[in-house]
C-alpha cells in the first residue's frame, strides 16, 4: 500500500495577501513586543546621547579673473563649477587648515570647547590627535549652482561650535591667501620655462612647414589635384564605355554559342557554303524523284544515295567549321575588351593614389600650419600670464580663487544629533519590520497542525470536520453541528459500499481529544435514535467512569474468557439508545506491568453486539503510545483519526499515518479537534461570521442546554 502522505516537501503552497495578514495578527504579541523593545532601547540610547551642535559660516569662493576655460586652455585643464567647488571643499577639510586652526586657537581652549576628557593614550592631547579630531568634526558643503560654500564644526555646545566654525573659516581664507602668494611666486619661473619650450617648438614647426612647402610645391598643389581629378573623370568615362562594350561582346558570344550554324547570318550568307547547300539540295531532290520510281535495292538509286550523303556531309562540315571560327573570333573580341578595361582600371587606381598623396601633403601642411598658429597664440597668452603673475607676486594679490566671508557663524538654536524623532521613527519602522519577520519565522518553524490545509499537506486522508474548542466556544450548538457533520460522513459511507457500523476512534498521541470525539459521536447517533454501544478499550487511561459518572465495573476487562454473549443491560445505559462499557478495574499497581487486552476476543464481542446495536464505537489508545490500537484495526470497519489543533505535530500525524498504511487500515478520515473560532485571525476565519447566525437568527428556546 502506498504511503498516505500529502504533497511533496518541495511543493509550493500559494498564500494570499490575507493569509500574510493573518499570520502577522496571530503573532501580533511578538510583533508588538519586538516593536516596543526597539522603540524602548532606542529611546534610552537617545536619552543618554550628548547633544551635538553645528554652526554654519558662508564663504564665497570664485575662480581667478582669467578665462582659464577658454578654448586654448581647455585641453590642458578642464574646468567646471562642480569640480572647482569639490576641490575647495577638500581643501577646507584638509590637515593644513586644521593645523592653522590649532595655531590660531590655543590647544587648551580647543580641548575646553570640545569638552574633551582624558585622551585614550597619555595624559595630554597631542597636536596630531587634536588635528585628527578637528578633521572628523568639520563639515563642508557647496550650494548648488552657486560659488557659496558652507563651513561648520561640530561641538557639544552652540557657543563652542560658533567659535570653532569662525576660526575655521578665517583659517581657510588665510590658507588660501598664502597658497596663492606662494603660487604666484613660483608661477613666473614655471611660465618662463614653458615659454622657452614653446618658442623652441614654434621654431621647429616653422622650419618643418617651410620644408614641406618647398618639397610639396604648395603653390601649385591645388592645380595638380584638379588636373589629376579631370584625368580620373576621363578614364572613368572610358571604363564605363569599355564595360558597355564588354556587355555587347558577351551577348554576341552567347548568341553565336547557343544558335545553330544555319541560323547565323554570318554563316548563312557565305557564298561557298551557299553553293554547297545548293548541291546538297539538288542531290536530295534527284534522290527523291528516283525513289518514287525505283525500288530501294535498285543500284542506280543506291548510287544516288551515296552522292546525296557526300554532298550534304560536305555542307555540314563546312558549316561547323565556319561556326567554330565565328565562336573563336567572338571570344577573342571579349578578351580584348577585358584587357582594355583592366588597363583603364589600373590607370584609374594610379591616378587616385596620386590624388591621395597630394591630398595628404595638403592636409599635413594645413595641420602643421594650424598647430603653429595655436602655439603662437598660446605663447602670447602665456607671456601675458607671466606678466600678470609677476605683478600679483609683487603685490600679494589673489589670482586663483577669491575667498571672502559672507556670513559669520552664529550659535545654533537646535542640535543636529541625536535626532530623537527620526531615531524613534526609524526604531518603530525597523521594529515593526523585525517583528513581522520574526512572526513569519515563527510561523515557518511551527510544525503543529492548525487547519485542514496542514492535514492535507501531511496525509491524503479525507478531512471530515473540525470540532470547536469547548473551553472557548460558549455556544454548544456549534459543537453539536460539528458532530452532526461527522454523523453525516458515517451515514454517507452506506451509499458507496457496505454500511459502516463498527468505528474506531483514535489519535496519534495522548491528549488530543479522541475520547471526547468518541463520546459525542455516540451521543449524536443516539439522538438520531440509533442504538449505539460505546466501548472503552483505552484501559491505560480510562475516563468513561468520570465522564458518565458510573462505576468502572462491570467493564471490558471483566469479559475476558467469556464466550457467551454478555447481558447488555448490566452495563451503564446513558439513555435508551446508548450503552457504555467502561474499561473495568485493571488492578494495576505502580511498578507492575501495564494491563493488556490479552484473553479478550474483541471481534467476537463486536459480532455479538451488532446483533443488538446499530453501531459499535471503540475508544482506543493512541496509535503511537501503545500497540493495542494497531491490534484492534483488523476488528473494525473504519477508523476516525483525531488530531488536536495547535497540539498535534506534523511528524506525529505522518508517523501515525505510516503505521496505519503499513497494516492497510481502513481510515474514514481525520477530525480536527479544539479549533478556536472565537478569534477573527484564527485558521478558520472564514467560519467566524457564521457564529452570528446562532446569536441573531435562532430563538433562545431553540438553543439546547449544555
Amino acid at each position: 500500500m502506498e504511503r498516505p502522505v500529502g504533497p511533496s516537501e518541495g511543493e509550493f503552497v500559494e498564500l494570499h495577501l490575507r493569509d500574510y495578514w493573518f499570520i502577522v495578527m496571530r503573532h501580533r504579541g511578538v510583533v508588538v513586543a519586538v516593536t516596543l523593545g526597539a522603540v524602548f532601547l532606542t529611546g534610552i540610547w537617545v536619552l543618554v546621547q550628548k547633544p551635538v551642535y553645528r554652526a554654519l559660516a558662508v564663504i564665497e569662493v570664485r575662480p581667478e579673473r582669467f578665462d582659464i576655460g577658454s578654448p586654448i586652455f581647455q585641453p590642458m585643464m578642464p574646468f567646471t563649477v562642480e569640480t572647482f567647488m569639490n576641490t575647495q571643499m577638500n581643501i577646507a577639510q584638509s590637515r593644513a587648515v586644521a593645523r592653522m586652526v590649532l595655531s590660531r586657537l590655543d590647544p587648551k581652549r580647543i580641548v575646553s570647547l570640545l569638552q574633551l576628557g582624558r585622551p585614550p593614550k597619555g595624559d595630554t592631547w597631542t597636536e596630531e590627535a587634536l588635528i585628527k579630531l578637528l578633521q572628523e568634526r568639520v563639515y563642508a558643503r557647496s550650494k548648488r549652482q552657486t560659488f557659496l560654500m558652507e563651513i561648520g564644526v561640530e561641538a557639544p555646545s552652540p557657543e563652542a561650535s560658533a567659535v570653532l566654525t569662525n576660526a575655521w573659516a578665517e583659517s581657510l581664507i588665510e590658507f588660501n591667501r598664502q597658497m596663492e602668494i606662494q603660487m604666484s611666486q613660483t608661477t613666473g619661473e614655471a611660465l618662463a620655462e614653458q615659454i622657452q619650450q614653446l618658442q623652441r617648438s614654434i621654431a621647429e614647426k616653422e622650419a618643418q612647414l617651410a620644408r614641406l612647402a618647398q618639397t610639396a610645391q604648395v603653390q601649385v598643389l591645388d592645380q595638380q589635384i584638379n588636373v589629376a581629378k579631370q584625368r580620373m573623370e576621363t578614364i572613368n568615362q572610358r571604363i564605363l564605355e569599355a564595360q558597355n562594350e564588354l556587355v555587347e561582346k558577351l551577348a554576341d558570344l552567347r548568341r553565336v554559342q547557343t544558335s545553330a550554324p544555319e541560323a547565323l547570318p554570318e554563316i548563312r550568307n557565305n557564298p561557298a557554303l551557299q553553293k554547297l547547300q545548293e548541291t546538297c539540295a539538288k542531290a536530295e531532290q534527284e534522290y527523291a524523284e528516283k525513289a518514287r520510281i525505283f525500288k530501294p535495292d535498285w543500284p542506280g538509286l543506291k548510287q544516288l544515295a551515296i552522292q546525296r550523303d557526300e554532298a550534304c556531309s560536305g555542307y555540314r562540315q563546312q558549316a561547323r567549321a565556319l561556326h567554330q571560327r565565328l565562336i573563336q573570333s567572338a571570344e577573342a573580341e571579349v578578351n580584348a575588351v577585358r584587357d582594355k578595361e583592366r588597363r583603364l582600371r589600373e590607370e584609374f587606381d594610379s591616378i587616385r593614389a596620386e590624388i591621395d598623396k597630394l591630398n595628404k601633403a595638403a592636409a599635413d601642411y594645413q595641420t602643421l600650419k594650424a598647430e603653429l598658429e595655436n602655439q603662437r597664440r598660446l605663447l602670447d597668452m602665456m607671456t601675458e600670464r607671466r606678466q600678470q603673475a609677476q605683478i600679483a607676486g609683487a603685490g600679494n594679490i589673489q589670482m586663483s580663487a577669491l575667498m571672502r566671508l559672507i556670513e559669520q557663524a552664529q550659535p545654533p538654536k537646535q542640535h543636529i544629533r541625536p535626532r530623537r524623532l527620526l531615531s524613534l521613527t526609524l526604531a518603530l519602522v525597523l521594529g515593526l519590520m523585525g517583528g513581522v519577520g520574526l512572526a513569519f519565522v515563527l510561523h515557518h518553524l511551527d510544525d503543529k497542525i492548525h487547519s485542514h490545509e496542514d492535514i492535507r499537506q501531511v496525509v491524503d486522508y479525507p478531512f471530515l470536520t473540525f470540532i470547536p474548542d469547548m473551553e472557548k466556544e460558549k455556544d454548544t450548538r456549534m459543537v453539536q453541528n460539528a458532530f452532526r457533520f461527522l454523523q453525516g460522513y458515517v451515514w454517507m459511507t452506506q451509499n458507496s459500499g457496505p454500511p459502516v457500523r463498527v468505528l474506531m476512534v483514535t489519535s496519534p498521541q495522548p491528549g488530543e481529544g479522541k475520547t471526547f470525539v468518541a463520546v459525542n459521536l455516540a451521543r449524536t447517533l443516539a439522538q438520531a435514535k440509533k442504538r449505539v454501544l460505546l466501548v472503552e478499550t483505552d484501559i491505560h487511561v480510562p475516563k468513561f467512569h468520570q465522564i458518565f459518572n458510573v462505576s468502572r465495573r462491570p467493564g471490558l476487562l471483566d469479559l475476558r474468557g467469556q464466550e457467551t454473549p454478555p447481558a447488555w443491560d448490566l452495563f451503564p445505559a446513558v439513555n435508551e439508545y446508548l450503552i457504555v462499557i467502561p474499561s473495568g478495574a485493571t488492578g494495576h499497581r505502580r511498578g507492575e506491568a501495564s494491563p493488556t487486552l490479552e484473553g479478550l476476543d474483541i471481534r467476537r464481542l463486536i459480532q455479538q453486539a451488532l446483533e443488538t446495536f446499530d453501531y459499535v464505537i471503540l475508544d482506543t489508545p493512541p496509535i503511537l503510545a501503545v500497540p493495542e490500537a494497531l491490534r484492534l484495526v483488523r476488528d473494525v470497519q473504519s477508523i476516525i483519526l483525531v488530531v488536536q489543533s495547535g497540539h498535534t505535530t506534523r511528524p506525529a500525524l505522518q508517523m501515525a499515518a505510516e503505521q496505519l498504511a503499513r497494516i492497510e487500515a481502513p481510515v474514514l478520515g481525520v477530525v480536527l479537534n479544539r479549533v478556536d473560532l472565537t478569534s477573527k485571525y484564527s485558521y478558520y476565519t472564514y467560519y467566524y461570521p457564521y457564529r452570528y447566525y446562532y446569536s441573531y437568527y435562532l430563538r433562545p428556546e431553540e438553543s439546547p442546554k449544555k
